[in-house]
């Protein structure tokens, strides 16, 4: 949507959201040796991952996700903040932290699957127009024509007020 300014200038008002989200932290207990409260969120995280990968396999397949298959979206507090962006109309990055150490390379492995999956989401982006965008910017041409109306209407009266001295 634009808008004329003063000056023939165009202003664009077009909002996004970004959000950015870090999938670190799940490490196996077995090797981390984890207990108490550390244990607790280990298992929190990977039951968070758990239900993201299974939505992440649900979209990633074409015969799935184009047959209306329900989407588990609410099933974590992970999937409900990010069901936009995995599953919905947006652009989407996704950045995969590997390590090159052997000790890790299980781990290494399920992370790259992970993204390949993710990688096979299709998703079709377009711009959305809000409509308090629309709102705001029509308010904004009100303001601007109103200040041109009063700058007129200023002009006038002091042209009458110098006619009528004269």
């Amino acid at each position: 949507m634009k808008l004329k300014l003063d000056a023939g200038e165009e202003e664009e008002c077009i909002t996004s959201v970004f959000q950015l989200v870090d999938l670190a932290g799940s490490e196996r207990n077995k090797k981390v040796n984890t207990s108490g409260v550390t244990f607790k969120e280990t298992v929190s995280i990977n039951i968070e991952l758990f239900y993201l990968g299974n939505v992440i396999n649900i979209l990633s397949d074409e015969k799935t996700s184009q047959s209306g298959l329900h989407i588990p979206f609410k099933n974590s507090k992970l999937t409900k903040l990010l069901a936009n962006s995995i599953g919905s109309n947006c652009c989407t990055l996704m950045i995969t932290c590997i390590s090159a150490c052997p000790q890790l390379l299980g781990e290494t492995i399920n992370t790259l699957r992970f993204s390949q999956r993710a990688k096979c989401i299709k998703n079709k982006p377009v711009i959305n127009h809000d409509t308090k965008s629309k709102l705001i910017l029509d308010l904004r041409e009100n303001v601007i024509k109103l200040q041109q109306e009063l700058s007129s209407l200023k002009c006038e009266s002091r042209e009458a007020t110098v006619t009528e001295q004269n």
